[in-house]
């Protein structure tokens, strides 16, 4: 394979910095990863101090940030779920044995428990759900670029005339 010095130099560094880019994407995994453990999973506070996991069709978005509610005592026997960002958009109100029906609705409870009860099952859900393909491919792609990069150059050797051979008759 021809290639120039520069190009090579070129296929090197490139190679370096996407190997180091899959490392940190590798490290990163291995910290935080399996966010997909959470999709469609939105965290809710209950009045009696619980915290729950459950299912729910708001929680299906890029939008991580808005699937944390509470359900809070508005006035009397009246309760409301709302969002605790998005500036506390209430998404239902009625008495505690309506919301719990709305929420039962909304989908399936997947975990209820304290706080820290609650903060374990997540990061449980995330250790199960950690994938390094994406890692292990970007790796792959740097090392391939390495490779190529530091690949000798064939030299293609022309066929030189034999000159100490006798010159062949003419006719």
């Amino acid at each position: 394979m021809q290639m120039s010095r520069p190009a090579r130099i070129v296929l090197i560094i490139g190679g370096l910095l996407v190997g180091m880019f899959g490392l940190l994407i590798w490290a990163d995994e291995a910290e935080h990863g399996g966010w997909e453990a959470m999709d469609g999973l939105a965290e809710g506070y209950l009045p009696s101090g619980s915290v729950e996991v459950r299912e729910v069709p708001w929680a299906r978005g890029d939008d991580e940030l808005a699937t944390s509610y509470e359900v809070r005592l508005v006035e009397g026997d009246m309760y409301e779920v709302a969002f605790i960002d998005r500036q506390g958009q209430v998404l239902f109100t009625g008495t505690l044995a309506e919301v719990e029906a709305w929420l039962d609705d909304q989908g399936e409870q997947m975990f209820v428990g304290t706080q820290s009860e609650t903060s374990a099952w997540i990061v449980d859900a995330r250790e199960t759900e950690k994938s390094y393909l994406v890692p292990a491919v970007v790796i792959g792609l740097g090392l391939l670029l390495l490779l190529v990069g530091f690949i000798p150059n064939r030299r293609i050797e022309e066929q030189q005339p034999d000159l100490t051979a006798p010159p062949a008759p003419a006719i």
